[in-house]
């Protein structure tokens, strides 16, 4: 049964330019917002903070920002940015914030796989899954060239991302 009761609005921000993905830290009680044009922000929703953590200047991301996701192990935390101006994917540390790892998702075409391009959303998990213990990063692609398609979904094993962000260090 449907409840008629409203959500109350605890906070609000306002933007002057669009904002995308966005993804709410329950370990830090803070909401990061990717805004298109200007980067990743960082809401302290216990202290009010508002804190540009990424900005597109910095040379890490190139507009739009879009999906945001978080990826957890241990006490690891890793935040996925998809940097759509150049179809690629920012991995940042985030105790302290620092650019980890950067890729793209090339075509394989072999299994008649293209890349994934102008991706809007993405997902992570670090739930074991069949076939891939540390979980996978989804993301939406948004052109399909070989074959062309629809638009549709990639999956990569996080062990792929977790191998980049190893060398890193």
């Amino acid at each position: 049964q449907l409840s008629s009761r409203k959500a109350i609005m605890l906070q609000q921000w306002d933007f002057d330019t669009q904002t995308e993905g966005c993804v709410y830290d329950a370990e830090e009680n803070a909401l990061y917002v990717g805004q298109e044009e200007l980067g990743i922000w960082r809401f302290g929703l216990s202290d009010g903070s508002r804190t540009l953590v990424e900005a597109i200047e910095a040379g890490n991301l190139v507009a739009d920002v879009e999906g945001l996701d978080i990826y957890r192990r241990g006490d690891q935390r890793w935040l996925v940015a998809s940097s759509q101006g150049e179809d690629a994917y920012a991995v940042y540390a985030m105790d302290p914030w620092r650019l980890v790892a950067k890729f793209r998702i090339g075509a394989d075409y072999q299994r008649g796989l293209d890349g994934a391009s102008e991706t809007d959303g993405l997902a992570v998990t670090s739930a074991p899954l069949p076939g891939y213990p540390l979980g996978i990063l989804v993301v939406q692609d948004g052109r399909n060239r070989s074959p062309q398609a629809n638009q549709n979904f990639k999956v990569v094993d996080w062990r792929k991302i977790d191998a980049l962000i190893k060398t890193a260090h």
